[in-house]
């Protein structure tokens, strides 16, 4: 699973960003938009700090937002919880802008999941 995972980063001050190993699966580019994350590697010059999931939310920069992803129609109808992190600055309208965004989850066939 760790193959899945690429850089984003999260900007701490000018100059210098946290760079997270994330599921692109998860963090497409709708949901970059919405979380202020971003898969943009910095310019030359920019402090890159590598940091885990846990070290980032002890920073006060980032949040975890919970989400329900759905799949499929009634009566058959899956629901999962989804942890998605988000820039503080993001995290009032990103639960508003995630809404209708899908997402994979899994692997296979069948992996596409709409945000609710």
């Amino acid at each position: 699973m760790s193959d899945k995972k690429k850089p984003f980063f999260v900007t701490i001050i000018t100059g210098a960003v946290m760079r997270l190993q994330l599921d692109d699966d998860i963090y497409t580019t709708e949901v970059q938009t919405a979380t202020g994350l971003t898969a943009t590697e910095p310019a030359i010059g920019v402090i890159q700090l590598p940091t885990s999931i846990r070290y980032a939310l002890a920073s006060g920069l980032v949040g975890i937002i919970n989400v329900v992803a759905v799949k499929g129609v009634e009566p058959n109808i899956q629901r999962r919880r989804v942890g998605i992190l988000v820039e503080l600055a993001n995290s009032d309208t990103a639960r508003a802008a995630l809404k209708n965004k899908v997402i994979k989850l899994g692997n296979g066939a069948g992996v596409n999941w709409t945000i609710e």
